[in-house]
């Protein structure tokens, strides 16, 4: 069992390190300020283990971490870890930054605070190739709380995971993938939740090419703007396939929303988009063209 206290605090801290065991650990880090890590493996620290630990992290201000991998650290194992990270705002549970081909299995990820932006799993930088299966992932504050983010990061697979994105207020999002290409999104279940704007998975930025399939999404706030997928700025070539999904709120709440994005294919999704009010739609499409719609059900 560690316990460290103290600004900028890390629990266990591996450079340039390999082939090492880190099982059944109980790992706190607490104190004043900004930056606590449980976990931290940086530096072409590669071929490790990370098993049945029991982690958190918290501080009095924002930004703490719970597993944190950068600068090429690749092909590590992240398996059956509980994972609490809480401050202000801006809490991780499990980051990926620059980091490929690992393995993230079976934990459990809470990532919260009194504040907003708080992300369950979050890649970037060219963090590609890495698969993500039944893992468990719960965010929760105010704004601005994502389940799983990926940005800049291409040929990872998220599988058989649940997500809940909730907040006390807006913009609360499952998944979301920023320039992120050929991602393969299956058989996830998937709940947001908040006042208005909660999206359960959005595709921006020229994501392209990815794959959403089998999925159960049910995104909805107390306001309006809740939708189902999202597919906007120039996010083409992606494929929606055999997903159920729920929208509601008051207004304009809507099933799949396509955005100035081209040659998409929806196809045998399953879509209830409800609201108190007027303006909600199964599926819409805004500046968009040579998108293929079949067979869904609405």
């Amino acid at each position: 069992s560690f316990s460290i206290d103290g600004n900028q605090s890390v629990g266990l801290f591996l450079r340039q390190s390999n082939n090492n065991t880190i099982v059944d650990n109980v790992v706190n880090t607490t104190g004043i300020g900004t930056q606590k890590y449980g976990i931290q493996l940086t530096n072409q620290t590669n071929d490790n283990t990370v098993a049945n630990n029991t982690i958190r992290t918290q501080g009095t201000s924002n930004s703490n971490y719970g597993i944190y991998l950068a600068i090429s650290s690749n092909n590590n194992t992240l398996s059956g870890n509980t994972i609490r990270t809480n401050g202000t705002r801006d809490n991780y549970g499990l980051v990926l930054n620059s980091s490929s081909s690992n393995h993230v299995t079976n934990n459990t990820i809470y990532a919260q605070s009194s504040g907003s932006d708080n992300r369950g799993i979050y890649l970037v930088s060219n963090a590609n190739s890495n698969t993500f299966t039944i893992n468990t992932i719960r965010t929760n504050g105010t704004a601005s709380n994502y389940g799983l983010i990926l940005d800049s990061s291409s040929n990872n697979n998220v599988t058989n995971n649940t997500i809940y994105a909730q907040g006390s207020s807006s913009a609360n999002l499952g998944i979301s993938l920023v320039s992120s290409a050929n991602n393969t999104l299956t058989a996830n279940t998937i709940r947001t939740n908040g006042t208005d704007n909660n999206y359960g998975i959005s595709l921006s930025g020229s994501s392209s090419n990815n794959h959403v399939t089998n999925s159960t999404i049910d995104a909805q706030g107390s306001g309006s703007g809740n939708i189902g997928i999202s597919i906007s700025g120039s996010a083409n070539n992606n494929t929606l396939m055999a997903n159920t999904i729920r929208t509601n709120g008051t207004f304009s709440n809507r099933g799949i929303a396509l955005d100035s994005s081209s040659n998409n294919h929806v196809t045998n999704n399953t879509i209830h988009a409800q609201g108190r009010d007027s303006g909600n739609n199964g599926i819409s499409l805004s500046d968009s063209a040579n998108n293929t719609l079949t067979a869904n059900t609405i």
